[in-house]
């Protein structure tokens, strides 16, 4: 198996890690602090990283963590991490998820674009065939159905504008971070590079908890609460950022984002499991645009 294929398939993974990890915390959201809950998992997938690199030998790598390396690990986790979830969010306020989804999750375009021009990865044309199919199906797979509570009925230009310019935003950050972050785990051992970038995340989170009054929920939660918790920490953060950082160097950041876009794929039967969503024609199409293109990105 080459090394290419090998790091396609850690993406495939991180897309399931992702999606399982989705499921909780869309329960997790109805009644628990956003910021906080980030947080706590972060906290927890640090400690999976730290047994990661421990059983992997990655401490014996500590010396190259320079100063210009540990600023391509820890900028693209605050850029992605809090940053742009944080425009993402405003986006949706302002005009709404049906519009705001599709937009910001056109980021692996801006992931193949960047690749191209810094990274000189090699694209083709199947892998672009494919990564439109991809998005397109995911839009299918992940767009609610009906009218969404809570979204704009009314929109005034300059509001459309400014949510079209933020969604877009968020796109461009989660596009370039996954190229920054390229740049940042080269030739080092996948898992000692999360080890630095997580716990920063975590800390930011904790403060912006901290402000929001998030620490008075963390006392009342349940133990169910923060078994699921601790169990998106581990696979989200832990497991996932494993998965993605060793993507990023074995089949580079373009394969590792449109791959890694296909977490609704996964999440629709976890859905249906856990949720008792039921599938609809859109979610049918929705996955069979997407195994197609994935198909043609592998």
């Amino acid at each position: 198996m080459s090394s290419e294929v090998l790091g396609m398939i850690f993406a495939l993974l991180q897309s399931i890690c992702w999606a399982a990890t989705s499921i909780m915390l869309r329960i997790l959201s109805r009644y628990l602090d956003a910021y906080m809950v980030n947080a706590l998992r972060a906290a927890a997938g640090w400690v999976v990283v730290l047994l990661i690199t421990l059983l992997t030998g990655g401490f014996a790598d500590w010396h190259m963590l320079t100063w210009q390396r540990m600023l391509l690990l820890v900028v693209p986790g605050v850029l992605g991490g809090v940053f742009g979830d944080a425009v993402y969010v405003t986006a949706l306020k302002k005009i709404g998820i049906n519009r705001a989804f599709p937009i910001s999750n056109t980021y692996p375009f801006f992931t193949v674009l960047l690749s191209t021009l810094m990274l000189h990865e090699r694209i083709t044309w199947l892998m672009i065939l494919g990564m439109l199919l991809v998005l397109v199906g995911v839009y299918l797979l992940a767009r609610p159905r009906g009218k969404v509570v809570g979204e704009p009925d009314v929109l005034t230009r300059p509001e459309l504008v400014k949510g079209i310019l933020l969604a877009l935003g968020a796109a461009i950050i989660w596009g370039s971070t996954a190229v920054m972050l390229t740049f940042g785990v080269q030739g080092i051992n996948s898992a000692l590079a999360n080890t630095v970038r997580i716990p920063l995340v975590a800390g930011i989170g904790m403060a912006i908890a901290w402000r929001r009054g998030g620490f008075e929920q963390a006392r009342t939660m349940s133990r169910d609460s923060w078994l699921m918790v601790i169990l998106a920490g581990i696979l989200g953060w832990g497991a996932g950022s494993w998965f993605f950082t060793n993507a990023l160097q074995l089949a580079g950041a373009s394969r590792t984002t449109i791959l890694g876009a296909a977490a609704p794929l996964f999440a629709v039967p976890m859905s249906i499991v856990f949720l008792h969503e039921r599938p609809s024609r859109q979610t049918l199409m929705g996955t069979f645009l997407t195994v197609l293109g994935i198909a043609l990105v592998v």
